[in-house]
């Protein structure tokens, strides 16, 4: 036993040191420059040298949940999904080289700035092109909100591009099947607060996130944000409602972007609109 756990310390001390080094020379990680920081661990700046690109590092504890988030991430290819370059771990923890988002969040960038319509249709479309691909391997993220859309600047373009990331509630579900209902309380659909969801609760979360674009504010107030059942019973409410009645009229000038923001918010998820059809409505033409 003790021989069994004296190659277990070398082995562990092996993989330790093989982090260290790729995080230096491979991923030159800056550690004073933190790029954001919650309970899912840390996110500083670096530089992926085979790539010769800057990258984002994230730093969380190595756990099964952690493996299949980094599993879902690695296995979509889309540009409005953030990339993931590489990962290495070490005993404790996963050390995963992301695309680097250098524009912040969308949550941030809409405190610093006031869109038009412009923006919201383009940031709208970016973040329906990445739902509906998502949603066409029967992937549910779960928790779309602007804390995890990411902002990247382009060379060529007036405004960042979208990037859906953060894939730790994401799962797979079959068609006609449903999956627990969790995720950020203010962007979660009625479905959702009771338990059980699908893919249509993202298209709420998507109606919650364009509302807020327009409205410049969330939907749902803060004193619900830490109670489903007070949120679902907001949701019942006309003044809710009257929320969204607000946002559509003002967007009730552009062609579309009423009626599609209405059919994300349909309290009965089967008749919720897909993202697939949301991107066919005259508001993206």
């Amino acid at each position: 036993m003790g021989d069994r756990r004296k190659q277990d310390r070398r082995v562990f001390c092996k993989e330790c040191k093989r982090a260290e080094y790729i995080l230096e020379h491979d991923y030159c990680v800056d550690i004073e420059c933190v790029l954001g920081e919650g309970s899912f661990g840390v996110v500083h700046r670096g530089f992926h040298v085979n790539l010769e690109e800057e990258c984002a590092v994230k730093s969380v504890n190595l756990c099964d949940e952690a493996r299949e988030e980094l599993q879902v991430q690695q296995g979509l290819c889309h540009p409005n999904v953030c990339r993931v370059f590489d990962s290495v771990a070490s005993r404790s923890k996963m050390y995963i080289a992301l695309e680097l988002c250098d524009a912040g969040d969308l949550g941030v960038f809409m405190q610093a700035n006031t869109l038009d319509i412009e923006d919201t249709r383009c940031f709208l479309g970016d973040l329906l092109d990445a739902v509906s691909y998502m949603h066409s391997f029967g992937l549910v993220h779960r928790d779309i909100k602007p804390a995890n859309l990411l902002l990247k600047k382009e060379r060529s373009e007036r405004r960042p591009r979208l990037k859906l990331a953060d894939f730790g509630l994401c799962v797979c579900c079959a068609q006609g099947g449903s999956v627990e209902g969790v995720g950020t309380v203010p962007y979660m659909s009625p479905e959702q607060l009771v338990g059980f969801c699908n893919v249509s609760c993202d298209m709420w979360a998507c109606g919650c996130v364009f509302a807020e674009m327009i409205m410049g504010e969330i939907l749902v107030p803060e004193r619900f944000w830490f109670d489903s059942g007070k949120a679902l019973r907001f949701l019942r409410r006309s003044g809710f409602s009257m929320k969204v009645e607000l946002a559509a009229l003002r967007v009730s000038h552009e062609q579309g972007a009423a009626h599609v923001l209405q059919q994300m918010f349909m309290f009965e998820w089967s008749s919720r609109v897909l993202a697939k059809d949301a991107l066919c409505s005259r508001f993206f033409k």
